[in-house]
């Protein structure tokens, strides 16, 4: 299996999501990996996944606009997942994450950080 299709099939297990056809090449499938859910105005994530086995990736504006533009049509949650010097992280949105996060500590009953 490919470096990077092993990413966007670990990714698809860990989320509960859909691996998209051709790796998001279709229009009509962007991204590498989709959910589906209903919650904070997101119709679901939709996960671009890129993998390098050098020490730095660089996200650019290309790359950030690029799933931005696909997740924005059916109003989902666009979410970069890189995988550098055997790290996976998450690249989003600092106000998504703030959204999430007060979510969150709502429905823990607890209304705020601290």
């Amino acid at each position: 299996m490919k470096f990077w299709k092993s990413l966007e099939r670990d990714v698809a297990q860990e989320v509960e999501g859909t691996l998209q056809p051709g790796s998001g090449s279709s229009w009509s499938r962007p991204g590498d990996v989709d959910t589906r859910f209903e919650a904070l105005g997101w119709t679901g994530v939709l996960y671009e996944c890129k993998q390098t086995a050098k020490a730095s990736f660089s996200v650019t504006p290309t790359i950030l606009a690029k799933i931005e533009r696909e997740a924005a049509i059916s109003c989902r949650l666009p979410v970069l997942v890189v995988e550098v010097g055997g790290r996976r992280l998450a690249i989003l949105e600092f106000q998504a994450l703030a959204d999430i996060v007060l979510e969150l500590s709502r429905d823990n009953g607890r209304g705020g950080v601290g």
